[in-house]
């Protein structure tokens, strides 16, 4: 991601991309679902502490299981941008090919959590939501 402005927008063609795919994968749960189960496979980038890891790794597994609800139509979101951002942000991490490639070895990593970090911070009113949700259905 170049940058993050004060309106929470990001220029990266890649995001981009995988931004107009996501609105593809809305009515496909099959898709939805293997991209969930992708992003909650995600193994621990090399150059995150253990905090900072736990803490990725805790919005991850709540994206993918929002993903996997949403795929499933048992969760309904108040608002479908931050979904398709979430999604746009699983397809563009899962994928090694995107602005810095995965393969580039602390950058790539760093590129695709620039990324992620944008979009938990634009979309926790909705994964908050999820949250809520998901503690009310389960007990």
């Amino acid at each position: 991601a170049e940058t993050v402005s004060k309106e929470m927008t990001i220029k990266n063609l890649f995001f981009d991309l995988a931004l107009s795919k996501a609105a593809g994968l809305l009515g496909r749960p099959g898709r939805l679902l293997r991209l969930a189960g992708q992003l909650m496979r995600v193994k621990k980038p090399w150059n995150l502490t253990r905090q900072d890891w736990q803490q990725v790794r805790q919005q991850l597994d709540t994206s993918g299981r929002l993903i996997k609800a949403v795929a499933r139509r048992t969760y309904t979101p108040q608002s479908w941008q931050p979904v398709l951002t979430l999604i746009a942000a699983a397809l563009y991490f899962v994928n090694p090919f995107d602005l810095i490639p995965d393969a580039i070895l602390g950058a790539g990593l760093l590129d695709d959590l620039s990324v992620l970090t944008w979009v938990f911070a634009s979309g926790s009113t909705e994964l908050k939501r999820f949250a809520e949700w998901e503690k009310s259905v389960s007990h």
